[in-house]
């Protein structure tokens, strides 16, 4: 299940990189796509919320402001590398079950 809402993800992510990023996500949409792939919410101090997730230590995506504000393209970036990272852990981890 994990593994359909990561590929969803990560052909949304494709997507918008394609179109060159033109249609601007809310931060409530990136939380929610984060969740939907197994990231949780670590800390919050203010407005920023760390991410983490359990297969991919030492990373941790940063998102800061309200849920209707729009996300910033570090934002983006930041997500894309770290559902990339954890497509890595997973096919990793798939090579080594026996």
């Amino acid at each position: 299940m994990v593994g359909q809402g990561l590929r969803r993800s990560l052909q949304a992510y494709k997507f918008l990189c394609c179109i060159g990023g033109a249609v601007t996500r809310k931060l409530r949409q990136c939380r929610a796509d984060l969740q939907r792939v197994g990231f949780y919410l670590d800390h919050q101090t203010g407005s920023h919320q760390i991410w983490k997730h359990p297969l991919i230590l030492g990373i941790s995506v940063n998102l800061v402001g309200k849920d209707s504000a729009d996300a910033k393209p570090y934002q983006e970036r930041e997500i894309r590398e770290a559902m990339r990272k954890l497509q890595e852990a997973q096919e990793q981890q798939g090579r080594h079950k026996p």
